[in-house]
């Protein structure tokens, strides 16, 4: 991942970008998300178990994640009344709907919102300020598996404190010298 792909939020877009996108006219389909969606705020549990797939994850504006229907529809019970949702013209793939949220505090919120072919919702995404979380950033840059050595890595480091490094190191892969 590269430095600027660390600035850009769900839907792809620096803030600045996504802020600035026009509004436009959801569909039928679309606006029965949105209706459930608001549902959902509310705490209305009959509206996640008919829009939200089993499988369905959460990912909150701190970056953390909740997986699964109830888990999802437990955290969105009401967490924040949107005032009015606008529906971003943005060049996104069939099924994903990008929202912005004016909530009552005046702050906007990035939801993005994936639904699956029979329409359920499999992913929600909200983000304060249309901003990725700094944690979820951060986490992009450095794996947790960074610090682990493989096999080939630590026999290399060997090799290297052993002084073999004059020649070529013949003894790293023994079973592999006869198969070329």
């Amino acid at each position: 991942m590269s430095f600027l792909n660390a600035k850009c939020n769900a839907i792809g877009l620096t803030p600045e970008a996504s802020l600035a996108l026009p509004e436009r006219v959801a569909s039928s389909d679309e606006q029965r998300v949105i209706d459930a969606l608001s549902s959902l705020y509310a705490g209305n549990a009959e509206a996640a178990a008919a829009i939200l797939a089993p499988e369905a994850m959460y990912t909150a504006p701190d970056g953390s994640v909740h997986v699964g229907a109830t888990a999802v529809a437990a955290r969105l019970a009401n967490t924040r009344a949107p005032s009015a949702a606008r529906v971003l013209d943005a060049s996104l793939p069939a099924g994903t709907i990008a929202l912005d949220l004016a909530t009552a505090s005046g702050s906007r919120v990035l939801v993005v919102i994936k639904c699956k072919a029979d329409g359920r919702v499999m992913s929600i995404t909200e983000e304060d300020g249309h901003q990725r979380p700094a944690r979820a950033g951060a986490a992009g840059i450095h794996s947790p598996t960074d610090s682990m050595l493989s096999p080939c890595t630590s026999k290399l480091n060997l090799s290297k404190r052993r002084h073999y490094m004059k020649g070529k190191p013949t003894a790293l892969f023994a079973g592999m010298s006869g198969a070329q």
